[in-house]
């Protein structure tokens, strides 16, 4: 759970508690803001030119990668937003049921891939 929510403790009765953890949740969306600009650019660079290099299967073990890493992201906004909420946040009910649905989708979408190369 810490990889997910950070260094806080769970429950949070103070009010110096939820700001802490509200500030590592905006940290923790800071960080990740790279890596949603820089994982697929590096995708459509190996696109473009890994064929060039001899790297084709390399694309296809980054873009499962960059799945991988969108079901944990998604799922870790989806828990620290919850717990946001509860805490008198007033984070929109929607955009956690989008963050809930994005996680699904990630995971799915990782695993159809999967048996699509399975099937081969």
């Amino acid at each position: 759970m810490r990889l997910m929510l950070g260094q806080v403790n769970m429950s949070l009765w103070k009010h110096a508690d939820r700001i802490r953890f509200k500030d590592e949740y905006n940290k923790f969306k800071r960080r990740t803001t790279w890596v949603f600009i820089l994982w697929p650019l590096a995708q459509l660079l190996l696109l473009l030119f890994g064929e060039s290099f001899g790297l084709p299967s390399a694309s296809d073990m980054l873009l499962k990668a960059h799945q991988l890493w969108l079901l944990y992201y998604y799922t870790t906004l989806s828990l620290r937003e919850n717990i946001l909420l509860a805490n008198g946040s007033n984070i929109m009910q929607w955009w956690i049921l989008h963050h809930y649905v994005r996680s699904h989708r990630s995971g799915e979408h990782d695993r159809a891939r999967f048996e699509d190369t399975a099937a081969l």
